[in-house]
């Protein structure tokens, strides 16, 4: 049976990217499943067009609890809630709009709010606590090797490499 599920990833696009690598491996692993992705909206445009994927894009804290409310209000519940990345009151506010069977968190600092969380190694590698949450979900998710979107790269010719560059919105962060 097919279930209902909303990763959330709150991140800078080189976060953003590391964590949808566990999303596409997820998607590749459960294609029956019906997966939403909760990400900035500058950010979505990348991932637009991904097989199996809502793709729900935000612009702003505001933009996002508004869509949250809706989520809630005119959607059915989901299964689960897995917050691969992101920090702060907004994720805890996002725990508590969103509906969902199970809610899944990158540590256990807000238990009542998200009752499961990922154990993550001391030192670890940069895609493991996105992965370690999913996996607390469905455990026999392997770690992703390698970061694919599909969608993007059908977009150009065979052949062609496509660069992703972080241009953040901090000067010194800027490549």
């Amino acid at each position: 049976m097919a279930r209902r599920v909303l990763f959330v990833i709150r991140g800078k696009l080189g976060d953003t990217l590391v964590a949808y690598a566990t999303v596409r491996e997820y998607l590749d692993r459960f294609p029956d499943d019906e997966v939403s992705l909760l990400v900035r909206s500058n950010y979505a445009a990348l991932l637009a067009g991904e097989k199996g994927l809502r793709v729900v894009g935000f612009s702003s804290r505001l933009a996002m609890l508004a869509k949250l409310v809706w989520m809630r209000v005119a959607e059915p519940a989901f299964d689960a809630l897995l917050v691969l990345w992101g920090f702060g009151r907004p994720i805890r506010r996002i725990g508590r709009l969103v509906r969902a069977s199970r809610k899944i968190y990158l540590d256990g600092r807000w238990p009542d709010v998200f009752p499961e969380h990922a154990e993550v190694p001391a030192e670890p590698l940069q895609s493991e606590p996105m992965w370690r949450v999913a996996q607390v979900f469905a455990p026999s998710l392997p770690r992703p090797e390698r970061l694919s979107i599909p969608s993007l790269a059908a977009r150009y010719r065979r052949g062609t490499a496509v660069g992703i560059v972080p241009v953040a919105d901090e000067a010194r962060r800027v490549m």
